[in-house]
């Protein structure tokens, strides 16, 4: 099938070159919405056919007739409110020759939801650890048959491990040595970590790889991060990162602003810039809603903004100045019903005492 040359406006590279998998949830990228369910894949001779599935061809279409597909509000929110996309981040057509003929030149995958932490903003789906203390049990999906079909994929030019935490994964530390022992060390291998883990035989197998990125998240220091990251203790973590950073790999710190850890954004800075080969960029955190960086009462922003607003950024994407000259400044009152599902939310899951829901949430 033949697809006409895309509206440039809405052009995103992810709906002709990526496939994303999240435990059994198909779509483009990690930002759009679930476009359908499946886990069961032994109906599915090869994923560049099944790639023209009409869930993905609709998506297409109306980006050809200028419609912004619902699917993808992610990054049209972003885009209202003044902030780079991820579709505008990613966008390539300049540098690179655009096809418009749909394959697969790049997997995201969440194979499962094995982790060892329960980060503030994450969810049972992802984390088996906040999983196990709501009493939810995913189970686990067989995705051999999927890994199958990937690693037959004849346009394949990357590959990102997300999770959970891929670290930790036996499944993602198997495909990787059995790319090595195929000699496809010229796929491009993407790996987004909490930095708790770094196993040398892991780190073994990725030095046989032309190209590997290490999304680093790390969203402050000190006790920013260990709240936001529970239980994750900072010195060990910037332990962790060293070894990466003095690697083969390329490194990228990719913090995920919210309210918790927005006070320290200076603190941040102040470590990240000993590291300029990291490039350091950033997720705004939307879901869960409560956890919005606007709740912080401008009065308690006063030394951020001092200290902030004239520290030198090493390395940061475009979209830092943007929040340094205006988000920064943005301040929403918090509903009656965000504050009270934060608070049932430290009493479901997190279980921090109240000195330090004062300390991370005084607005509350």
């Amino acid at each position: 099938m033949q697809l006409s040359e895309p509206n440039e406006s809405n052009y995103c590279q992810f709906m002709y070159n990526s496939f994303y998998y999240n435990k059994g949830n198909v779509s483009m990228c990690c930002l759009q919405d679930s476009l359908f369910y499946k886990d069961d894949w032994d109906d599915v001779d090869n994923l560049d056919d099944f790639y023209f599935k009409k869930e993905f061809d609709d998506v297409r279409f109306d980006t050809e007739r200028g419609i912004k597909p619902s699917a993808c509000e992610t990054c049209w929110a972003n885009e209202r409110n003044g902030t780079p996309s991820m579709r505008q981040q990613n966008m390539y057509y300049n540098s690179q020759t655009y096809t418009a003929f749909p394959r697969i030149k790049h997997v995201d995958l969440r194979l499962s939801n094995k982790c060892n932490l329960q980060c503030k903003m994450c969810s049972p789906s992802d984390s088996d650890q906040i999983a196990k203390i709501m009493g939810k049990d995913y189970g686990t999906t067989d995705t051999k048959t999927l890994l199958d079909k990937i690693f037959n994929l004849n346009s394949l030019e990357a590959i990102r491990f997300a999770g959970g935490e891929p670290f930790i994964m036996p499944e993602v530390e198997e495909f990787l040595y059995r790319l090595v022992t195929a000699k496809k060390t010229n796929i491009r291998i993407e790996l987004i970590t909490n930095c708790t883990s770094v196993k040398p035989r892991i780190l073994e197998i990725l030095n046989n790889f032309d190209h590997v990125d290490i999304m680093a998240s790390i969203d402050s220091t000190g006790k920013w991060f260990e709240f936001q990251r529970y239980p994750a203790r900072w010195d060990q973590v910037e332990r962790n990162f060293l070894k990466l950073y003095n690697s083969k790999c390329n490194v990228r710190l990719v913090p995920c602003i919210g309210n918790i850890n927005l006070l320290g954004v200076a603190d941040f800075f102040r470590w990240a810039n000993q590291y300029p080969r990291a490039l350091v960029t950033f997720n705004e955190i939307f879901t869960p809603d409560y956890l919005n960086f606007r709740f912080v009462p401008m009065d308690l922003r006063r030394d951020l903004i001092k200290n902030f607003k004239a520290m030198r950024l090493e390395n940061a994407v475009p979209a830092w100045t943007n929040f340094k000259e205006h988000l920064m400044y943005e301040y929403q009152k918090p509903t009656d019903d965000q504050i009270q599902r934060l608070l049932d939310r430290n009493a479901l899951v997190w279980r921090a005492p109240e000195d330090k829901m004062r300390e991370f949430f005084p607005w509350i």
